[in-house]
């Protein structure tokens, strides 16, 4: 049989005072004496007693829980996987600080999830999410404020929405790449990205046009990989054009590991006739040879300062926009000047 719970008669019992006393001195209100106040918090202390969560709920009107909609269809084992792992690694070291709870929940898509959200918010599940992966036109957004719920979205949303949100540098990072990859002496300069929908993807998408155009080169070379084809079939399609790319930079990093395997087994010299620059730096870029050069973020960085906006989103803060990290580069194996 499970052992029975420690209840507030019990520590009443122990200390030989009345229920009343023990609940003014375990919610830290007047009405008992200093002296006996000690000597109820040490007799709970000994039996290992702890609140109700439930109970706490009732005091607080808050769940002390957030929650996170996955997408199914997002495949966070797949392109994203690192990203997510270490993101969710920073939400829990910051909610654990604050014995705030995560409710981790998939949906197959957003109609759902803007469902699930109604329901949570209804039902008192959860007091606040976080939401990663906004579209240009993300439904979820509109859902969201019109709820009222606390909510922090991981994307730049500048000023255009009422909601709080927590973006990274993605046009300064840019600009790094394509700037390292000018100064070795690449002309020819291709960009491949992933989910074109995406919010991140785009802004990425224009400063990879704006940052070559300042640099006086053409940015023609800029696809996005379609679903289920391999990441070396565009770039060979690339490589095969009259001025062919002398580099490439990706969007994600096992994505530019799986190009770098791809192109290898083709017969494509890396870095001899194509430099690769990866986003979001992994264990996968060290391992694959030749090793791949990386754009690298603090991302569980980024958790922790997801989590601290959404706290203070809850507590009643003004929404706010901050860049939650900051990119550099790790130069390897993959990245050389172009061959003459």
């Amino acid at each position: 049989m499970r052992p029975r719970r420690v209840t507030i008669a019990d520590i009443a019992r122990r200390a030989n005072v009345s229920t009343s006393a023990v609940s003014y001195a375990l919610n830290d209100l007047p009405g008992v004496g200093s002296r006996t106040r000690d000597r109820i918090l040490a007799v709970a202390d000994s039996l290992g007693w702890r609140p109700s969560s439930a109970a706490r709920t009732l005091h607080t009107a808050r769940t002390n829980t957030i929650g996170l909609l996955m997408l199914t269809v997002e495949r966070p084992h797949g392109e994203g996987a690192d990203f997510f792992v270490e993101f969710l690694s920073g939400v829990q070291a910051c909610l654990a600080d604050h014995d705030v709870l995560l409710t981790l929940h998939s949906v197959p898509n957003r109609e759902i999830a803007n469902e699930t959200y109604k329901r949570w918010w209804a039902e008192h599940r959860v007091d606040g999410v976080i939401m990663l992966n906004p579209l240009r036109r993300d439904p979820r957004i509109p859902v969201l404020e019109q709820l009222g719920m606390p909510a922090v979205v991981v994307g730049d949303l500048s000023s255009r929405h009422a909601i709080s949100s927590v973006h990274t540098d993605n046009r300064e990072a840019t600009a790094l790449a394509i700037g390292r990859l000018v100064d070795l002496g690449h002309r020819r300069i291709a960009r491949l990205g992933i989910g074109p929908a995406y919010l991140h993807t785009d802004i990425r998408r224009r400063a990879f046009a704006a940052t070559m155009r300042r640099h006086g080169l053409e940015p023609d070379l800029s696809v996005h990989l379609e679903d289920d084809e391999p990441p070396d079939a565009p770039i060979l399609r690339m490589l095969q054009t009259p001025q062919p790319p002398t580099a490439v930079l990706i969007e994600d990093s096992m994505t530019a590991v799986n190009a770098v395997l791809g192109l290898g087994t083709a017969g494509i010299d890396i870095p001899g006739q194509l430099s690769v620059i990866g986003w979001d730096d992994s264990s996968r870029c060290r391992l694959v040879r030749p090793t791949v050069t990386a754009l690298r973020r603090d991302i569980e960085g980024l958790g922790v300062k997801t989590a601290e906006l959404l706290l203070r989103s809850i507590a009643g803060d003004p929404i706010t926009q901050v860049t939650g990290a900051t990119t550099d580069l790790v130069e390897r194996d993959s990245l050389a000047p172009p061959r003459s």
